[in-house]
């Protein structure tokens, strides 16, 4: 996490924490001890820190609190790993447009390779590019999944980087690893 947090930038100004509700437990201190009660990260703040937003001085303030507090820093984790993902999800949609589309409507045949069984079916090529192709098909295939496209004597092998619902199909787009 030492990586992940030496590298933010600014923020807008928040407040830095929140007072928790009276019955919600502290550090270990039961609701009612009459002590005063801790503060925690405000829910804007782990989302901006999450999202490398917040000014060092600020930065500095957060990563002293989780230092010792468990549940914000259970927070900060949580909304890392969250922001992480999205922001491989937003580089993957950016991979999805690299290079000129062009639209077909062609029949061809579908084969998952990494399946125990054979799992052969039939699409259409929605459109093509220099590095994938998108594929209208009738059964979600999960992202991930190795195909071996086959259309006419051409074998395209790829990797599924996406699968969404489009009406009563759906739409799979495939980043294409060799023509043969």
């Amino acid at each position: 996490m030492g990586k992940i947090l030496a590298t933010m930038g600014s923020i807008l100004p928040l407040p830095l924490f929140r007072r928790p509700p009276v019955d919600e437990p502290v550090q270990g201190f039961p609701p009612a001890t009459g002590r005063r009660a801790e503060m925690h990260i405000s829910a804007e703040e782990v989302d901006l820190y999450a999202r490398r937003r917040v000014s060092d001085d600020r930065r500095s303030e957060v990563e002293a609190h989780i230092a010792v507090c468990s549940i914000c820093r259970s927070k900060i984790a949580v909304a890392l790993e969250f922001s992480n993902a999205l922001t491989q999800l937003q580089r993957e949609m950016a991979d999805m447009r690299d290079g000129h589309r062009i639209p077909t409507d062609d029949p061809a045949t579908l084969e998952v390779l990494n399946h125990t069984s054979p799992d052969e079916r039939e699409v259409r090529i929605r459109d093509v590019s220099k590095g994938g192709m998108c594929l209208r098909i009738s059964k979600p295939i999960d992202r991930g999944t190795q195909v071996k496209v086959k259309r006419g004597a051409v074998i395209s092998l790829g990797e599924v980087r996406y699968c969404i619902p489009v009406g009563d199909m759906f739409h799979a787009g495939i980043l294409l690893r060799e023509v043969v």
